[in-house]
Order: C-alpha cells, then structure tokens, then sequence
C-alpha cells in the first residue's frame, strides 16, 4: 500500500522506509542493476510464485540451492 498502513509480513508495524513505497521501489531497481551488472556473484530471488508470496522456508531453499551451484 502506498500509504504504509498495512503491516509488514511478520505482522509488526512498518519502519520508516518499509513505509515509503518510493524508496523502496528505487532500492529494487538499484538491486536490479547491480544483478544485472554482476551477474557471476549477485542472483535475484523469486519470491512469488502463480500471485502467492512464498514461505521463509521456500524462499530458503531457493537461496541455498543457487549457493550449492
């Protein structure tokens, strides 16, 4: 939501840049480029799958099996 009100996924209220949905589309395009421009150490992580956000433990896996490559 762009006005903060929703709390974050643990259920905690919002920080301050978790509230700002500018900054935090800007550091996803910075994390982006940095992916893009490193590619052979800086992978991105999917963390949504078919409109569902995934478990800490999916996404868990899906950090640990890019590491064992």
């Amino acid at each position: 939501e762009e006005n903060g009100s929703r709390a974050n996924i643990g259920g905690e209220k919002k920080d301050l840049h978790e509230k700002n949905l500018a900054h935090l589309k800007l550091a996803e395009a910075v994390y982006q480029e940095i992916a893009e421009l490193f590619p052979s150490w800086c992978k991105i992580v999917e963390c949504m799958e078919g409109g569902r956000l995934l478990s800490v433990d999916e996404v868990h896996k899906k950090i640990w099996n890019i590491c064992q490559q």
